[in-house]
């Protein structure tokens, strides 16, 4: 137990930097576990298979994003408005795994 403080008083100077790389962390794993949702909704949607399941989510983004809520059904729109979260996603994922490792890299 000794040793943790005296290594986190020499951390102390980095603590910044290991704050974000932690967060970053933490976006990534959010990210990682709501991609294959995302996935599953738009390749069963373009199948002809069940309803969208995440409907809360996807009305929240087109609330967000300014456009009218899609129906239960897969819609050019509702494909698109997928397509386009699918993307977001993977670029805000591929930002924090770069501040992740660079930062973790900086404090150590």
């Amino acid at each position: 137990m000794k040793l943790l403080f005296r290594l986190l008083r020499y951390a102390k100077p980095y603590q910044k930097y290991l704050i974000i790389a932690g967060l970053s962390a933490l976006g990534m794993t959010g990210l990682n576990l709501l991609t294959p949702a995302l996935l599953r909704d738009f390749i069963a949607g373009m199948t002809g298979g069940q309803q969208l399941s995440l409907q809360g989510f996807y009305n929240w983004i087109s609330a967000l994003i300014g456009v009218a809520p899609i129906g239960p059904a897969m819609t050019v729109q509702a494909a698109t408005l997928i397509a386009g979260t699918l993307l977001v996603c993977y670029l805000f994922r591929i930002l924090f795994s770069y501040l992740a490792s660079y930062l973790s890299h900086k404090a150590s």
